[in-house]
């Protein structure tokens, strides 16, 4: 199966696999990007977003884990969605 996408050779001596992964994904267009994998990163966005407005009002239980999470802490950067 030919892809349009480039190919992300890794350089042994010289990067390493997330250096290779953005150099090859400096050079992606959005017109490259098959149907079938935007078409899957939608479902799975909306799915994400779903799930998280769900636990937010399903249960108890969901409210009392998001309650134990704040109160072990973490950085401040993080956040809880859900």
């Amino acid at each position: 199966m030919n892809s349009p996408l480039p190919r992300a050779v890794l350089r042994a001596d010289t990067e390493d696999a997330s250096a290779a992964f953005a150099r090859a994904i400096r050079t992606v267009r959005y017109e490259d990007i098959p149907r079938a994998a935007l078409d899957a990163a939608r479902i799975n966005l909306l799915d994400g977003i779903g799930v998280a407005l769900a636990a937010t009002t399903t249960t108890p239980a969901c409210r009392e884990m998001s309650e134990i999470a704040v109160e072990l802490g973490g950085k401040p950067e993080a956040s809880i969605i859900g």
